[in-house]
């Protein structure tokens, strides 16, 4: 899934992602992405890349219901799409628990 609120950046991400054959559902706010996540079958997605800014719903606040729901995919890999680099910034997205590169 891809969590994108603007259209133009949505569209070269999907076009990226399709490049490397997979196909992607795009939501157009953290609230979409988490209304889309809950109405998919388990194991639907093997990943999110969310973005960090969106109206409605932010990336944050998306990957915590997403993190806090009863499904067992719950822990499906969370990518975030943002270009805040400060550590504040890296720590409230590890603290929601989006995934990390070690």
């Amino acid at each position: 899934m891809l969590a994108e609120d603007n259209a133009l950046n949505a569209e070269v991400a999907t076009e990226l992602l399709g490049s490397l054959s997979l196909v992607v559902d795009w939501a157009e706010n953290g609230s979409k992405a988490v209304d889309q996540f809950e109405a998919s079958d388990p194991g639907s997605y093997f990943a999110i890349f969310m973005d960090m800014q969106m109206p409605v719903m932010d990336g944050i606040e998306a990957t915590k219901k997403i993190r806090n729901s009863v499904r067992e995919d719950n822990d499906v890999p969370i990518f975030a799409m943002t270009a805040n680099t400060f550590a504040t910034d890296r720590k409230r997205c590890a603290d929601a628990g989006i995934f990390r590169n070690r």
